[in-house]
């Protein structure tokens, strides 16, 4: 008996310890219509409602680990990739606008965004 319970724990504490439950990755995300702060804040907007990017810890007050870098027209965005993937976030970038790597602009968001960021 005592040995199907400690066979029992040992299965417990071994199969505990094998699944993933977060994989933090980096995404480097082309977006050609990047080009000034206000473009920023509009796909920064898309992005913050968006489950899995992982927060910037450093940053009082706490944000997402989500870094613009317009002279290179690049997001560059931390994320848990078992709860969001890298097209979910292009997809939100190209609702906002832009396009975002293979992903196009939504024609709608396109028309709303300001002439600076046409």
């Amino acid at each position: 008996m005592k040995r199907i319970i400690f066979l029992g724990i040992l299965l417990c504490i071994c199969g505990s310890t094998g699944c993933r439950r977060r994989d933090v990755r980096t995404a480097e995300i082309d977006v050609p219509g990047l080009k000034n702060r206000k473009c920023e804040e509009i796909i920064l907007k898309k992005l913050l409602p968006v489950a899995g990017i992982m927060p910037d810890i450093k940053a009082k007050p706490l944000r997402p680990l989500i870094y613009f870098d317009i002279p290179r027209r690049k997001v560059t965005i931390t994320y848990n990739s078992m709860q969001v993937a890298v097209k979910n976030l292009e997809h939100h970038i190209a609702s906002a606008g832009f396009d975002a790597g293979p992903i196009p602009a939504n024609a709608d968001a396109f028309k709303n965004l300001p002439p600076e960021c046409k």
